[in-house]
């Protein structure tokens, strides 16, 4: 009987710890699933941050191929217009020389040529810019890379990164806005050009003088054609290595939020696991806990029944 007493009482007490283990085992299992949906969230919000780069990416290209695009229509139209201009010359210098009376017109036709000077030069500078655009969309392309691999699973970096590449794109489409209004300008002032030439035709016979300012003018106006249409190919060809660098980094973001994705799947299916382990685990707190309830009702039974033997023998001895 001792040594089934010593047994319900061991018995008791390792219920009692197990029951305890258990306890402790669920609140670790459930703090552990908490941080798996935690971490779960976090990477969520790490692939939607990826998408919203990627999403600025893409504007950022579509509007260096549209720049590129309108940027090659301009120069093919100024080259078109330069060969026009360059075989109706000797027909300029004819019409010109009876045109003395129109003098006025001429210089103030030579001044817009001039004004297209200046204005070429107003297209290289934005050539420049856009350039310089594209170096800073680049380099924060880079930064972009770095501060994903810190980042890891917190990505707060991205938010940053994503609004500079945000105004960077805002930059880019004001610049090829400035300069496709400039080249419509350019356009204007040429067909002004051509339709006061063309007025001064019929007058041509008489105007010797007048005819040799007008071959140095025509001169200016197609150099000034010539300025204007290598900027434009400039300008087409930086927007479209800025489109392709634009791509690169979307191809480059998209296969992060892929990878992020699978990351997300993956602590899904680590989070359905920690929830069956919790489960394991209180079930078998609830087990712990009802041994430990049998092993002190042995416990009393085993108290009982000595007491039960010891009246037998006290009344056996009378």
């Amino acid at each position: 009987m001792q040594d089934i007493k010593g047994m319900s009482c061991d018995l008791s007490g390792h219920a009692q710890t197990f029951s305890a283990t258990a306890e402790e085992a669920n609140s670790t299992v459930e703090e552990v699933y908490s941080n798996v949906d935690h971490t779960g969230d976090m990477v969520g919000g790490l692939a939607a941050g990826a998408e919203e780069i990627n999403a600025s990416v893409q504007e950022v290209a579509a509007g260096s191929q549209a720049a590129a695009r309108k940027s090659s229509d301009v120069a093919e139209q100024v080259g078109e217009a330069r060969h026009s201009g360059e075989d109706g010359l000797e027909s300029v210098r004819k019409a010109v020389r009876a045109v003395i009376k129109v003098a006025d017109e001429s210089r103030s036709s030579m001044e817009k040529v001039k004004d297209l000077g200046s204005r070429a030069q107003q297209i290289q500078s934005f050539v420049t810019d856009i350039g310089s655009i594209a170096d800073q969309t680049n380099l924060l392309a880079l930064n972009a890379a770095i501060e994903a691999a810190r980042a890891g699973e917190h990505g707060r970096g991205f938010a940053v990164v994503a609004e500079e590449v945000r105004k960077l794109a805002e930059e880019s489409n004001n610049s090829a806005a400035k300069i496709s209004d400039l080249a419509k300008e350019i356009a204007g002032d040429l067909q002004a050009v051509i339709t006061l030439v063309e007025a001064n035709e019929g007058q041509a016979t008489e105007a010797r003088q007048g005819a040799e300012g007008a071959e140095v003018f025509i001169g200016n106006i197609l150099q000034s054609l010539a300025n204007i249409e290598a900027a434009a190919q400039d300008m087409a060809a930086v927007s479209e290595e800025q489109a392709a660098s634009s791509q690169e980094i979307s191809s480059a973001v998209q296969d992060m939020a892929e990878k992020t994705n699978d990351v997300s799947e993956s602590t899904g299916g680590i989070r359905e696991q920690m929830k069956d382990v919790s489960s394991v685990a209180e079930q078998v707190a609830i087990g712990s806990e009802s041994l430990a309830e049998m092993a002190e009702k042995l416990q009393r039974e085993v108290d009982r029944f000595k007491i039960s033997e010891t009246s037998s023998l006290a009344i056996r001895e009378k």
